[in-house]
């Protein structure tokens, strides 16, 4: 459930709230509700995603640009039965050859 809430800022706030809201691509409304988030959650402990709504989408497509990107150089570097084998080889072994 949402609360309407109305502020009245000095017009000097009012228009660095405004900047900074355009330069993170959100209404200034949007702005402001981030910020308030982000304290609340300082306050709290909590770490809190400083990124705007607008911002949100753009960091998860760069971070989909990665996906993939790692070349192990083993063809078979994704298959599950050789992970599975590896694994269960190396949780078998006393590693008493590696001292």
């Amino acid at each position: 459930m949402n609360h309407p809430l109305t502020v009245e800022l000095p017009d000097a706030l009012y228009q660095a709230v405004a900047r900074a809201a355009q330069a993170a691509g959100v209404s200034p409304t949007e702005w402001i509700v981030g910020q308030v988030a982000n304290a609340v959650h300082a306050e709290n402990g909590q770490p809190s995603d400083t990124r705007s709504e607008a911002e949100k989408p753009q960091a998860r497509d760069r971070f989909r640009q990665m996906f993939g990107f790692f070349d192990s150089g083993d063809p078979n570097s994704a298959d599950n039965d050789k992970i599975d084998a590896d694994l269960a080889r190396e949780y078998g072994s006393t590693h008493d050859d590696e001292a």
